[in-house]
């Protein structure tokens, strides 16, 4: 029974010796794993997006401009057609007689006016020999400038009526699409009466708003990136063309225009993305991760000897899993970047280097 007691009060008090060596030893601080990436600068765009709409460059709207009847119809909607190709006929019964008629006034007073030539001629003749008074060849000189200057009027309103009959046939002004017909067989049209519209997507046209700060620094000339959900995949390079001077009142954005040949897939009345770029600056850029959001801010965490220092940060532009810095934040420092969400001021780290090169362009 002693031995066992002996024994019992040996354990305890070897147990009670290693607890007391336990709480004696000093503890470490608590260490947070990250991981880490020295910052270097780059090339960094300053970009604008916007989203517009494209039309054609030219989509006139073609009249009918002579008044009659619709005779025959030779194109339709949808149809593609070439420039100066016939698309409708007017009833010409009518022009063609005005024609005949006006042409033969034409005949009748430059015949008259060659019966005056003759006289003319001798009269002179007889002035010479005295057989007619200066007064009287005069006269005659008189009726034949009359004459001459009816014959000005008859031969203006011939070609007037040939005009006429010419119009009597619709062309096409440009290659391109029927867009609309609002004419058909059998139907009067007067003069100006809308016949035809036709879209040429061949030159195209694209209007992009943007904030009235922005506009103010583009110029004509200045390259724009665009693409359309309409054709996925294809990108087009255009020059601004023109600057709208008028900003609209409710969106205080300005218009720039930007004519583009159409690559080929492109239509009008589409959405259209523009994407220019402002400037190009060289910028501190660090991945998004190394980014958190805090009372003070928004802040990176610079890693000095196994210890996270705040540092609180101005944001620029976001790029592919990158961001801009402005400022706050030198090149050649050691950030924290996984982890850095769980960091606070102070705290100590147990840090690692990122694999991955930071920035990559």
């Amino acid at each position: 029974m002693n031995n066992n007691r002996v024994t019992l009060v040996a354990v305890a008090l070897f147990l009670s010796s290693c607890a007391e060596e336990e709480a004696a030893a000093p503890r470490g601080p608590r260490t947070t794993p990250i991981t880490t990436v020295t910052v270097t600068t780059q090339s960094v765009q300053v970009i604008e997006n916007a989203t517009g709409y494209i039309q054609t460059k030219a989509a006139p709207n073609i009249a009918a401009e002579v008044a009659g009847q619709v005779i025959r119809i030779e194109a339709d909607i949808g149809a593609r057609v070439e420039a100066g190709q016939l698309l409708a006929a007017i009833d010409p019964t009518d022009y063609q007689n005005q024609l005949r008629s006006r042409q033969g006034e034409v005949g009748r007073i430059q015949t008259l006016i060659d019966n005056q030539r003759r006289r003319v001629k001798r009269f002179r003749s007889l002035l010479d020999d005295n057989f007619v008074s200066n007064d009287a060849l005069e006269d005659e000189e008189a009726s034949l400038k009359a004459l001459q200057r009816q014959i000005t009027t008859a031969e203006a309103l011939r070609d007037i009526a040939a005009r006429d009959l010419e119009k009597c046939e619709i062309h096409a002004p440009v290659t391109g699409q029927i867009q609309n017909r609002s004419i058909t067989v059998g139907s009067y049209v007067k003069k100006g009466d809308p016949a035809f519209q036709i879209s040429d997507s061949r030159q195209l046209r694209v209007h992009l708003p943007f904030p009235e700060t922005v506009v103010q620094q583009l110029h004509p000339g200045q390259v724009v990136r665009l693409d359309t959900p309409a054709s996925a995949g294809s990108t087009v390079e255009g020059a601004i063309t023109a600057l709208r001077p008028m900003v609209e009142p409710t969106s205080r954005a300005g218009e720039v225009i930007i004519d583009i040949e159409n690559p080929g897939d492109w239509y009008p009345g589409t959405s259209v993305n523009g994407t220019v770029v402002l400037t190009t600056r060289t910028s501190v850029v660090v991945p998004k991760i190394a980014l958190a959001l805090r009372p003070a801010g928004r802040v990176v965490y610079v890693i000095t000897e196994g210890v996270a220092h705040q540092r609180i940060v101005k944001v620029g532009e976001y790029l592919t899993g990158k961001v801009e810095i402005l400022d706050g934040l030198n090149g050649g420092e050691t950030i924290a970047v996984d982890g850095a969400a769980y960091l606070s001021d102070g705290a100590a780290v147990k840090p690692a280097p990122l694999t991955e090169a930071v920035p990559a362009n």
